[in-house]
């Protein structure tokens, strides 16, 4: 399964400013389908200890909602 990591830029309700998370893809396909998928497998903060709010996060939001590879 190929896996690719990529960042995620959006705004950070908790800096106040834009931010960068880090977010880790895998690869998958359905057969007959000519579409490449991508299942996020993790997402890393520097500052999710600190701001407790991953769950509402507007980056880790849009991180989870892509799709395509």
């Amino acid at each position: 399964m190929a896996r690719k990591t990529v960042y995620v830029r959006g705004y950070c309700p908790y800096l106040d400013c834009t931010h960068s998370i880090e977010a880790t893809y895998a690869k998958y396909s359905f057969l007959g389908d000519p579409a490449t998928y991508a299942k996020c497998l993790n997402v890393y903060c520097n500052y999710a200890d600190d701001c407790n709010q991953v769950e509402s996060c507007p980056i880790f939001r849009s991180a989870q909602s892509r799709s395509l590879w």
